[in-house]
Protein backbone atom coordinates (compact mmCIF):
# COMPACT_ATOMS: atom_id res chain seq x y z
CA UNK A 1 0.00 0.00 0.00
CA UNK A 2 1.02 3.58 -1.03
CA UNK A 3 1.90 6.04 2.51
CA UNK A 4 -0.68 8.51 3.06
CA UNK A 5 -3.96 9.11 1.76
CA UNK A 6 -2.78 7.12 -1.41
CA UNK A 7 -4.37 3.68 -1.55
CA UNK A 8 -3.52 1.27 -3.63
CA UNK A 9 -4.29 1.54 -7.51
CA UNK A 10 -4.66 -0.17 -10.30
CA UNK A 11 -2.98 0.06 -13.94
CA UNK A 12 -5.97 1.17 -15.15
CA UNK A 13 -6.93 3.84 -12.40
CA UNK A 14 -3.81 4.94 -13.17
CA UNK A 15 -4.09 5.34 -16.87
CA UNK A 16 -7.58 7.05 -16.16
CA UNK A 17 -6.33 9.36 -13.78
CA UNK A 18 -3.52 10.34 -16.23
CA UNK A 19 -5.65 10.79 -18.88
CA UNK A 20 -8.26 13.15 -17.38
CA UNK A 21 -5.24 15.39 -15.43
CA UNK A 22 -3.53 15.65 -19.65
CA UNK A 23 -7.02 16.02 -21.08
CA UNK A 24 -8.25 18.56 -18.14
CA UNK A 25 -5.30 20.58 -18.22
CA UNK A 26 -5.20 21.09 -22.25
CA UNK A 27 -9.04 21.46 -22.21
CA UNK A 28 -8.36 24.76 -19.39
CA UNK A 29 -5.79 26.05 -21.79
CA UNK A 30 -8.19 25.87 -24.51
CA UNK A 31 -10.99 26.89 -22.68
CA UNK A 32 -9.54 30.15 -21.89
CA UNK A 33 -8.13 30.82 -24.98
CA UNK A 34 -11.13 30.58 -26.86
CA UNK A 35 -12.93 32.60 -23.48
CA UNK A 36 -10.31 35.23 -23.70
CA UNK A 37 -10.82 35.69 -27.60
CA UNK A 38 -14.89 35.97 -27.14
CA UNK A 39 -14.31 38.48 -24.10
CA UNK A 40 -11.73 40.93 -26.82
CA UNK A 41 -14.77 40.34 -29.53
CA UNK A 42 -17.83 40.93 -27.01
CA UNK A 43 -15.39 44.18 -25.25
CA UNK A 44 -14.26 45.96 -28.61
CA UNK A 45 -17.81 45.33 -30.58
CA UNK A 46 -16.01 44.36 -33.37
CA UNK A 47 -14.53 40.64 -34.87
CA UNK A 48 -11.57 38.63 -34.14
CA UNK A 49 -9.89 35.92 -36.03
CA UNK A 50 -9.36 32.27 -34.90
CA UNK A 51 -8.19 29.58 -36.77
CA UNK A 52 -8.63 31.78 -39.84
CA UNK A 53 -12.84 31.77 -38.80
CA UNK A 54 -14.05 35.24 -38.40
CA UNK A 55 -16.28 35.48 -34.58
CA UNK A 56 -18.63 38.16 -34.68
CA UNK A 57 -20.05 39.92 -31.75
CA UNK A 58 -23.07 37.84 -32.53
CA UNK A 59 -21.05 34.95 -32.18
CA UNK A 60 -19.22 35.43 -29.42
CA UNK A 61 -21.47 35.55 -26.63
CA UNK A 62 -22.25 32.17 -27.39
CA UNK A 63 -18.81 30.67 -27.56
CA UNK A 64 -17.77 33.02 -23.95
CA UNK A 65 -21.00 30.65 -22.23
CA UNK A 66 -19.43 27.79 -24.27
CA UNK A 67 -15.68 28.46 -22.83
CA UNK A 68 -17.14 28.91 -19.86
CA UNK A 69 -19.34 25.67 -19.43
CA UNK A 70 -16.31 23.79 -21.21
CA UNK A 71 -13.59 25.42 -18.39
CA UNK A 72 -16.31 23.75 -15.78
CA UNK A 73 -16.11 20.33 -17.58
CA UNK A 74 -12.59 20.22 -17.76
CA UNK A 75 -12.16 21.70 -13.78
CA UNK A 76 -14.08 18.50 -12.72
CA UNK A 77 -12.36 16.23 -15.05
CA UNK A 78 -8.64 17.13 -13.00
CA UNK A 79 -10.32 16.82 -9.34
CA UNK A 80 -11.36 13.74 -10.44
CA UNK A 81 -7.96 12.41 -11.81
CA UNK A 82 -6.26 14.04 -8.63
CA UNK A 83 -9.62 11.65 -6.85
CA UNK A 84 -8.61 8.80 -9.15
CA UNK A 85 -5.19 9.00 -8.42
CA UNK A 86 -5.86 8.52 -4.79
CA UNK A 87 -8.27 5.86 -5.96
CA UNK A 88 -10.78 6.95 -4.61
CA UNK A 89 -14.86 6.42 -5.57
CA UNK A 90 -15.43 10.10 -6.15
CA UNK A 91 -13.52 10.54 -8.84
CA UNK A 92 -14.58 7.69 -10.59
CA UNK A 93 -17.84 9.33 -9.70
CA UNK A 94 -16.79 12.77 -11.29
CA UNK A 95 -14.75 11.33 -14.06
CA UNK A 96 -18.16 9.92 -15.30
CA UNK A 97 -20.11 13.63 -14.98
CA UNK A 98 -16.80 15.19 -16.52
CA UNK A 99 -16.76 13.08 -19.58
CA UNK A 100 -20.38 12.84 -20.42
CA UNK A 101 -20.35 16.72 -20.30
CA UNK A 102 -17.85 16.82 -22.53
CA UNK A 103 -19.33 14.70 -24.76
CA UNK A 104 -22.43 16.62 -24.99
CA UNK A 105 -20.88 19.95 -24.93
CA UNK A 106 -18.94 18.69 -28.37
CA UNK A 107 -21.78 17.94 -29.89
CA UNK A 108 -22.95 21.22 -29.97
CA UNK A 109 -21.32 23.62 -32.80
CA UNK A 110 -18.99 25.89 -31.75
CA UNK A 111 -18.12 29.06 -33.41
CA UNK A 112 -15.02 29.97 -34.15
CA UNK A 113 -13.73 26.66 -34.73
CA UNK A 114 -13.73 25.45 -38.30
CA UNK A 115 -15.30 22.16 -39.10
CA UNK A 116 -12.45 19.92 -40.11
CA UNK A 117 -10.37 20.89 -36.53
CA UNK A 118 -13.89 20.65 -35.42
CA UNK A 119 -14.50 17.33 -36.52
CA UNK A 120 -10.76 16.03 -35.10
CA UNK A 121 -11.21 17.61 -31.61
CA UNK A 122 -15.04 16.08 -31.17
CA UNK A 123 -13.46 12.66 -32.24
CA UNK A 124 -10.91 12.68 -29.81
CA UNK A 125 -12.49 14.20 -26.97
CA UNK A 126 -15.25 11.13 -27.81
CA UNK A 127 -12.77 8.23 -27.78
CA UNK A 128 -11.17 9.76 -24.65
CA UNK A 129 -14.14 9.57 -22.82
CA UNK A 130 -15.09 6.07 -24.14
CA UNK A 131 -10.99 5.57 -23.10
CA UNK A 132 -11.72 6.82 -19.74
CA UNK A 133 -15.02 5.00 -18.98
CA UNK A 134 -13.69 1.59 -20.14
CA UNK A 135 -10.49 2.25 -17.57
CA UNK A 136 -12.61 3.29 -15.19
CA UNK A 137 -14.75 0.17 -15.51
CA UNK A 138 -11.51 -1.97 -14.95
CA UNK A 139 -10.77 -0.88 -12.51
CA UNK A 140 -13.59 0.42 -10.36
CA UNK A 141 -12.92 -2.69 -7.79
CA UNK A 142 -10.27 -0.48 -6.57
CA UNK A 143 -11.90 2.58 -5.52
CA UNK A 144 -12.58 2.77 -2.11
Amino acid sequence: MMSGVCRERSGFITAAALLLLVFGTVGIVLGLVLLLASLDVLASGGKVVISGQTITIHEADRLAGWSVLYLVTNAIEVVAGYFLWNARKIGGVLAAIGVVASVFLWSLPVPGIPGTTYVVVAGAIMAYSVVVVVLLGLGWDVLK
